[in-house]
């Protein structure tokens, strides 16, 4: 009988195993095309960190009891890389170990140290950034440094991956030898996050693909516009910056660095005019009219629009081009 799959406190990479493991010994017949690993850990274990998993089979994991016994039902016949730590600082690595069809196959683990990884992220511009961390896919806590520790892991390969909104995913692969403490330096490159969603004219959240309908200042008139919720500069797309949403307001939202939405849409859609009135927000003095196109004023690259430059000519108004 397939029994419930208790929720021990596991490290990350046994927790990539965990949706549907099968733990403990009251176990149903062995299907055709299946076969079963049992073994026991020769100097025990501790039952709330120890596990024993089919490398690369999300659903093939077993806990273990407090002897060091443990289970694996369900494996297809074949080979397989089997891995497991004590949760005493013991682990163990076998990168093939045959299943048979209809048998269980006992298996006595040879243990060595366990591992250890840490290290620290560093993120550009972000202070105390959160970071997911992942292992084999399953997301491990961050220290509020920006440091990370993991402890009872395998001595196998593994691959790490660190995600943030608006930085590039950074990947490292470690293969570290029983007993090694490998520590990773990584930092993390922003990327140029996309302006889709924003400033559309709305008069509701529930109208924005963003979720949020802010009120957008510009001199002393406003214009209300879709944004993107953020917690700082870098995950604005260029000419946005993230700003808060006004007195009172503890949200903050991606908005145009100086121009409005108005006039930046008449920039982007290279609208025909005649004079400055004929661009932006009217009483906003942010769009202009230059060789009967409109843009927008600028005085750094900053505040234009992504593949775009603030052109300064000898009168000292910048333009964006």
């Amino acid at each position: 009988m397939r029994r419930p799959c208790p929720i021990p406190v596991l490290p990350a990479l046994a927790l990539l195993l965990l949706p549907a493991c099968w733990g403990g010994f009251d176990q149903g017949p062995i299907l055709p095309g299946q076969g079963a690993i049992e073994g026991r850990f020769p100097e025990g274990a501790d039952p709330e960190r120890a596990w024993v998993a089919v490398v690369g089979e999300p659903t093939l994991v077993a806990t273990v009891d407090s002897s060091g016994a443990f289970r694996i039902d369900g494996i297809d016949a074949g080979r397989v890389a089997l891995a497991g730590v004590d949760g005493r600082g013991g682990a163990f690595y076998e990168a093939s170990r045959r299943v048979w069809n209809g048998r269980v196959t006992r298996v006595e683990p040879q243990v060595v140290d366990d591992v250890e990884v840490g290290g620290e992220v560093r993120v550009p511009g972000a202070a105390h950034a959160p970071v997911t961390i992942s292992v084999q896919e399953v997301p491990v806590l961050l220290g509020a440094d920006g440091s990370f520790d993991i402890e009872h892991l395998p001595p196998l390969c593994m691959t790490f991956e660190f995600e943030r909104t608006g930085y590039e995913t950074a990947t490292r692969r470690v293969c570290p030898a029983p007993g090694d403490t490998v520590r990773l330096e990584v930092s993390l490159d922003a990327t140029e996050p996309e302006a889709a969603g924003l400033c559309a004219p709305c008069r509701s959240d529930g109208e924005c693909e963003t979720g949020l309908c802010a009120l957008h200042e510009v001199e002393d008139v406003s214009e209300q516009v879709c944004a993107r919720p953020c917690e700082d500069d870098a995950e604005c797309p260029a000419g946005y910056e993230c700003q808060k949403l006004g007195s009172g307001e503890t949200r903050q939202a991606c908005l145009p660095r100086r121009a409005s939405c108005l006039a930046l849409e008449d920039y982007l859609d290279s609208r025909v005019c005649q004079a400055d009135e004929a661009c932006g927000l009217p009483g906003a003095d942010d769009g202009v009219c230059r060789e009967g196109r409109c843009t927008v004023l600028c005085e750094d690259d900053s505040e234009c629009p992504a593949s775009t430059h603030c052109v300064i000519p000898g009168d000292g108004k910048g333009v964006c081009r």
